[in-house]
């Protein structure tokens, strides 16, 4: 069973940054997977900070900017989610939380997401996916359980994509996307085999 809609997230909207060589290692992987890969990326979504997120409308569909409307339905409409994530004082990137917020659970609910944190130097990368696994899992998010963390970026990966110690990196990325699709695969069983609409997340919902 081969994913049709995977999701590949950016987090950082810096000068230079060193997103862009993780998307394509990451894109690529995914690629060779047999998923079909879109990349959100916060710094080619034009939102502000957060004022209204989409639950505020009382019709999103018809009140909700355009911009908004189309990330909703990108997402909403995914069956895998691929997380890459740097590391700011010891969290993740403002832009990329800002761009979750805008969204309801039922966007993420119950699909499994991924995640790649990576750092400039050899200490970072280690709170960043703590962070965003616990965010994830309150929108719904079935995380898997191995992430991967990146350090010293910059001389781990090369602008193209590709990383100097390859087989470390690949095992470690391509274990995490395994895990996506087991999870992935395992809720179109049950949907299938049960009919039953999943649980809410949560309770308030």
């Amino acid at each position: 069973m081969v994913p049709e809609r995977t999701l590949l997230f950016a987090s950082s909207v810096r000068p230079g940054r060193m997103n862009d060589r993780v998307l394509k290692l990451a894109k690529e992987r995914l690629g060779l997977k047999g998923h079909t890969v879109t990349i959100v990326d916060p710094l080619h979504v034009d939102l502000p900070l957060i004022t209204n997120p989409w639950h505020f409308y009382a019709n999103p569909k018809e009140e909700a900017p355009e911009e908004l409307k189309k990330l909703f339905e990108l997402v909403n409409s995914a069956d895998r989610f691929v997380f890459t994530t740097a590391e700011y004082n010891r969290s993740i990137p403002p832009a990329l939380s800002n761009l979750i917020d805008y969204l309801p659970h039922s966007a993420f609910a119950y699909k499994p997401a991924g995640i790649i944190a990576y750092s400039g130097g050899s200490a970072g990368g280690q709170s960043s996916p703590a962070q965003l696994r616990l965010m994830l899992s309150d929108l719904g998010c079935l995380v898997a359980p191995h992430h991967v963390v990146i350090n010293n970026v910059g001389q781990t990966i090369s602008p193209e994509g590709e990383p100097y110690n390859h087989v470390t990196v690949i095992d470690e990325v391509d274990l995490m996307i395994d895990q996506v699709e087991y999870l992935g695969n395992a809720i179109m069983f049950g949907r299938s085999s049960f009919g039953t609409v999943p649980p809410k997340v949560h309770n308030y919902l």
